[in-house]
């Protein structure tokens, strides 16, 4: 019985991953095709967001922490919550687990049909940006602020030891993003609301997430 039940657990966790690769490559490929070179909002709205842009990458440049804000940004992405939720899962949080998986999921469908906007990157339309990154796809909203923020209102309220850590986190992502170049501060702004109003969704359902998908997992 305890190596059925091993054994189940193993199938779960190949599952959460084979899951996330498709999201990922799905994600991957057909932001691929979406290039643009033009701003989609009104022009005062672009004139803030270029002045705030630019305060951030420029003035607020700071080579030394350059390799940090490269790194850290990458705490943003998909997969790094793949392994998170792997991790949880190991270690006996399968509800965190779980909930975090829907969350990313939940949010990713939410985010898509707002990634159709060809909105510009900054490093397409604007001179002399200090890129520390390279993206593909369109600017808007972004996906890393998106995804830190799902997991820290889940994370963070599941576990009030790490909530502190993660919202800090997840300020520092969303910073990074400018930082780096990759992004306007609406589209960091935009992202972060989404993925903690998509956290509060998931928490305000957390019972019927965890009913529905748990007792499936554990029988794998």
């Amino acid at each position: 019985m305890k190596e059925e039940r091993k054994l189940g657990g193993w199938k779960a966790i190949l599952g959460f991953i084979l899951l996330f690769l498709v999201i990922e490559l799905v994600d991957e490929f057909l932001l691929s095709y979406f290039t643009g070179s033009r701003e989609i909002f009104p022009s005062w709205i672009a004139s803030l967001d270029l002045a705030g842009f630019k305060f951030v990458n420029r003035t607020l440049a700071f080579p030394p922490a350059d390799l940090f804000f490269s790194l850290v940004t990458y705490t943003g992405a998909t997969m790094f919550w793949l392994v998170v939720a792997v991790l949880l899962w190991v270690w006996n949080r399968r509800n965190e687990a779980v909930l975090l998986v829907a969350g990313v999921i939940i949010s990713t469908l939410i985010l898509f049909p707002f990634k159709l906007l060809p909105r510009a990157r900054p490093f397409w339309i604007v001179a002399e940006v200090r890129t520390l990154g390279m993206e593909s796809g369109y600017s808007f909203p972004s996906g890393h602020a998106n995804n830190v923020f799902v997991a820290a209102t889940i994370l963070g309220k599941k576990d009030k030891l790490w909530k502190p850590f993660l919202w800090a986190l997840a300020v520092v992502v969303s910073f990074s993003r400018i930082y780096i170049g990759v992004h306007w501060p609406l589209d960091v702004i935009v992202g972060a609301v989404l993925g903690w109003l998509t956290g509060k969704i998931v928490l305000r359902y957390e019972k019927e997430i965890a009913d529905k998908v748990l007792p499936h997992l554990t029988k794998l």
